[in-house]
């Protein structure tokens, strides 16, 4: 993805803000090639969801909430659920000046750029895989919303289970995150997640 400067990617989030819900969101849709089998996604993300940063609720066919902070703005996302071929995205405003690069994150986390029918039509080739495609068209594979906070939650993860994971990278998010600017509606995703900064605030001397 190109780089956008400040002016291109305020131009933007003000754009999400006119198609917004209210005064604090900004709400969008993005396509995908279905089929998407939102329900397994869902049940993935809730159970590595990081207590007070992600959440997912069932609610009108289920979403996914999560607080992040990119490109110096903080704030929260909501994430479903999935129309005919698209997905509902709500936005809050302090966000919307990182429009371009948050959808990608977005795109990445849920796996909305894959092509369901190829894959499917090559698995369907192994006798042993064939049934498995049938049984459950549109799987994806969850990617991340921040490449820092995976790094992070794989160290925080040798030796625990993924729930243990999941409740050290709660604790740590509690302990040096601040939270965003507009709370998110579920009370689950408040903080948004530790970067690199909060992190490591002592960094060893360059080498002479």
């Amino acid at each position: 993805m190109p780089f956008l400067g400040d002016e291109q990617l305020s131009r933007a989030g003000s754009i999400a803000k006119e198609a917004g819900a209210t005064a604090e969101t900004g709400s969008l849709t993005l396509v995908y090639r279905p089929p998407f089998d939102w329900h397994a996604m869902l049940t993935y993300l809730a159970a590595r969801a990081t207590p007070s940063v992600e959440a997912v609720t069932a609610e009108g066919g289920g979403r996914y909430w999560r607080s992040l902070e990119l490109h110096g703005h903080r704030g929260y996302i909501g994430v479903g659920p999935p129309g005919a071929n698209t997905l509902a995205i709500e936005i809050s405003e302090p966000l919307l000046p990182a429009l371009i690069p948050l959808l990608a994150r977005v795109r990445r986390l849920f796996d909305l750029d894959a092509d369901p029918q190829p894959i499917a039509a090559h698995l369907a080739g192994d006798p042993v895989l064939a049934p498995l495609v049938a049984r459950r068209p549109g799987l994806r594979v969850a990617g991340a919303a921040d490449g820092f906070e995976l790094a992070l939650r794989a160290v925080l993860g040798q030796q625990v289970s993924v729930r243990g994971a999941s409740t050290l990278a709660g604790r740590l998010a509690l302990l040096v995150a601040e939270p965003p600017a507009v709370a998110p509606p579920s009370p689950g995703a408040r903080p948004a997640p530790p970067t690199p900064p909060p992190v490591t605030p002592h960094r060893p001397p360059e080498a002479t």
